[in-house]
């Protein structure tokens, strides 16, 4: 199996699973990583959720009084997200949409790239901010560790250190507003890398 099966077959676990990934994450309060974001951004800013899954964050986002818009691969997630925060969800695949037609202040990916091998990750991060204004930010998350780990449910994920996590600002040639580092709020053994940065020129 090669690269793309990987991403594929770890991306297609979300839409047989939807309802256990669900009530897994939902409840999960996010503040702590998307707090920073908030205090950076205007105040009729609109925020855009990348792989939004069933709609926590924008949920989080649009009780503070922000617009919110989602783009989620999983049908039956993006159903989920459209009923939880009654906004625009594009069901699209974030490996081949076409970021340009939108003008979001914010892009979140909250363990989007997570299932992206690392070769590819900058790459994918460049069409994903086509989808910014300029002056636009970037909230990113990324498992914390080295090399690749395979769960029993079969999903590929990539893992990354400090220093290869904040090259990935650099790749944007992006300033880097935030960074912070901390344990998954999921209650496992996992701990993930936060990066907010700020593309002068999109």
């Amino acid at each position: 199996m090669d690269h793309a099966e990987y991403v594929t077959k770890s991306l297609d676990y979300y839409e047989n699973f939807h309802q256990s990934y669900h009530r897994k994450t939902f409840f999960v309060d996010p503040s702590s990583f998307l707090s920073p974001l908030a205090e950076l951004l205007p105040a009729d800013a609109l925020v855009f959720d990348v792989g939004c899954s069933s709609g926590r964050d924008m949920l989080w986002f649009k009780k503070k009084g922000f617009r919110v818009m989602g783009l989620e691969r999983s049908a039956s997630l993006c159903r989920m997200a459209r009923l939880h925060t009654d906004a625009a969800v594009i069901e699209a695949d974030y490996r081949d949409f076409d970021f340009s037609t939108v003008h979001a202040d914010a892009i979140l990916l909250i363990g989007t790239l997570v299932h992206v091998p690392h070769p590819m990750v900058p790459e994918t991060l460049r069409a994903i901010v086509q989808g910014l204004r300029n002056q636009g930010l970037v909230l990113l998350t990324l498992k914390d560790g080295r090399g690749f780990q395979q769960s029993d449910d079969g999903r590929m994920f990539y893992l990354w250190d400090k220093e290869a996590f904040l090259r990935l600002a650099g790749n944007l040639s992006a300033s880097i507003l935030h960074y912070q580092y901390g344990p998954s709020l999921l209650g496992n053994s996992d701990a993930w890398h936060t990066l907010i940065c700020r593309l002068d020129d999109v």
